[in-house]
């Protein structure tokens, strides 16, 4: 069913006979019903498909995350698309489905021109936790003691995520993050980015790892 919101003139959202209507990029759209091809997918095509099938699968436990680090990137796009479009060209994958080879350390989950952690890394922490720690910024005209830090780790050997959104703030240097017990003894893949205090500015999301959890 399409919806149209004031008038014959103005826009239409969703399915109307042979036409539907989107937003696109900025603009109202209104197109014909596409016609499913009776060709068969290519290898190449269907490879494609897997990717970006893996990709969004992948990336959206981290909705919350993308949300605050790509809201900017893209004023055409929601956080979520720009996120799984600007990853889907970094050749994060290799191999053949369902059996990927991820590169952890390609994938990028903000985007943004504030100044990012300087000369980050993690190490196991005390018990079952990872330990975080970064430099005060030098000669920087965007950075502020008063920035959030913003972690997520991943262990794939069980699948599973943690993640804090703005938890301390870049004046403190380091940060131990506790962790699920599912991931102790496992090594897991870490990212940290960085907000403004006002929530207007992020930093390119940095990975670091692998780390062995204790």
């Amino acid at each position: 069913m399409g919806k149209l919101f004031r008038g014959i003139d103005d826009m239409m959202r969703g399915r109307l006979g042979n036409h539907v209507g989107r937003y696109l990029r900025g603009e109202n759209v209104i197109a014909m019903r596409p016609v499913p091809s009776s060709k068969p997918a290519t290898l190449l095509q269907e490879l494609q498909r897997a990717k970006f099938g893996f990709l969004t699968q992948w990336l959206a436990p981290l909705s919350g995350f993308i949300d605050q680090g790509f809201k900017g990137y893209d004023a055409k796009m929601s956080a979520r698309n720009a996120c799984l479009s600007y990853n889907s060209k970094l050749g994060i994958l290799s191999g053949s489905a369902p059996d990927f080879v991820v590169d952890y350390s390609k994938i990028v989950l903000s985007r943004g021109v504030l100044t990012g952690p300087n000369l980050p890394t993690v190490a196991t922490g005390a018990g079952i936790s990872v330990l975080f720690e970064w430099e005060a910024p030098l000669g920087s005209s965007n950075a502020r003691a008063t920035d959030k830090m913003s972690f997520v780790v991943y262990d794939p050997l069980n699948g599973e995520y943690a993640m804090l959104l703005n938890v301390v703030p870049r004046s403190a240097l380091s940060y131990e993050m506790l962790l699920p017990a599912a991931f102790s003894g496992n090594m897991v893949r870490c990212w940290v980015t960085v907000v403004s205090e006002n929530g207007k500015l992020v930093s390119d999301s940095l990975h670091l790892g692998p780390v062995p959890v204790g």
